[in-house]
């Protein structure tokens, strides 16, 4: 179940209240228990300014349901990344299956979903956990980091191997020895110096080279 509303212009700087941010229809239909569990995880949120997971016992929710977890995950404002697709294919890799799923979208641009498993095992939603978290810190910049992103997403490779990759790549893009490449380069650079028309063509040949080695397109398209 989901629902969408309009944010508020108005806002407090910092406003935590779900009587300020929740919606009149979620303020009516959800227990006091949920609105507890809702307004710790608005607290962490805001408090942190990244996202959260809680996982809360079910037995704190009223109901016929009365065992396994409840898994809460929400988000600060991120534009149009709602993290829908990443939670949906966390939930399928860990091998789980949610028999209730809410989302919510609150007036300071805070997204929340709350998953419930009641025959879940603690290690099983904790392993949820961790992979929503690895979820929210994989990038997919077309033609870059998308590569790696579509891999986990296609499941070819875990959510912490293609954190593991993104990282390698900014390792060597920061840390391969250019100046290797560049001795030959100073020293016929200096042979043309009675040539700047040589050189301007040797300064930009020598770019073009190194932008064709190392370029961080280059070097995620190794990675993949």
């Amino acid at each position: 179940k989901s629902h969408f509303e309009t944010a508020a212009t108005h806002l407090a700087d910092g406003e935590t209240s779900l009587e300020v941010l929740a919606s009149s229809r979620f303020l009516k239909t959800k227990t006091r228990e949920a609105k507890e569990q809702y307004q710790v995880i608005m607290e962490d949120v805001l408090s942190s300014r990244r996202s959260k997971v809680n996982i809360v016992p079910g037995a704190v929710y009223p109901g016929p349901c009365p065992g396994g977890f409840v898994v809460l995950f929400a988000t600060p404002a991120m534009g149009e990344h709602h993290y829908l697709r990443e939670i949906l294919h966390a939930v399928r890799f860990v091998g789980l299956t949610p028999r209730r799923f809410y989302f919510e979208n609150f007036a300071n641009g805070v997204l929340a979903y709350a998953l419930f498993f009641p025959s879940a095992q603690e290690e099983e939603v904790q392993r949820l956990k961790r992979t929503i978290m690895h979820s929210t810190l994989l990038k997919a910049t077309p033609g870059k980091s998308e590569l790696l992103y579509s891999s986990v997403m296609q499941s070819k490779i875990s959510h912490e191997c293609g954190l593991y990759l993104m990282a390698a790549v900014k390792f060597v893009y920061a840390f391969f020895p250019r100046e290797e490449y560049s001795r030959e380069y100073t020293s016929v650079h200096k042979v043309l110096e009675q040539n700047p028309a040589a050189q301007r063509k040797l300064e930009a040949l020598y770019r073009l080279c190194m932008k064709d080695l190392l370029s961080t397109e280059r070097i995620y398209q190794l990675a993949h």
